[in-house]
């Protein structure tokens, strides 16, 4: 095994990257594409759905069409990021992402600048490798905060987010 795969930040970075992509799609015009994440019970893996608003409201259900769902954990598994290898880019995953899935991308390009300004500012607060979670068991507090960096720091909740997303 190399020494990246011994990084015990391995999953952060993973998921840094895609909430990079996220950002990179909202440039490209995907404004209403959400990134909705938490960590499964034990903690051990973050868990994300990606995908288009509807009506500018988020998350969609679980199988939805219109959003991808997965977990990763930061070991070997490729199927943690199944349309991407787990080491490519922001810029390889969006790509990537607009290939493999057109549906999500044609119904995320309804302008939203409220939830791009949020997710922009939320990024910069996380740097450099805080990562997001709306939910973990024993959550109390609704607004979203990071995953083993950043104590005690949260970001106001994201426009469009259902009320019942975040327990």
């Amino acid at each position: 095994m190399s020494e990246e795969h011994d990084d015990p930040m391995r999953g952060h970075r993973m998921a840094r990257r895609l909430m990079r992509m996220v950002a990179l799609l909202h440039q490209r015009g995907l404004e209403s594409l959400y990134l909705h994440c938490g960590m499964n019970g034990s903690g051990s893996n973050w868990r994300y759905s990606i995908g288009a608003m509807d009506d500018a409201r988020w998350p969609r259900r679980l199988r939805d069409p219109l959003q991808v769902y997965n977990s990763m954990s930061g070991d070997d598994d490729p199927g943690q990021i199944e349309w991407a290898a787990l080491d490519d880019t922001p810029d390889v995953l969006a790509e990537k992402f607009i290939s493999n899935y057109p549906e999500i991308v044609d119904a995320a390009r309804v302008p939203n600048p409220a939830c791009v300004a949020w997710f922009r500012q939320m990024l910069s607060i996380s740097e450099p490798l805080g990562l997001l979670v709306f939910y973990f068991d024993y959550k109390t507090d609704p607004r979203p905060q990071f995953w083993g960096t950043h104590s005690g720091v949260f970001v106001d909740l994201p426009p469009g987010l259902l009320p019942e997303a975040w327990g």
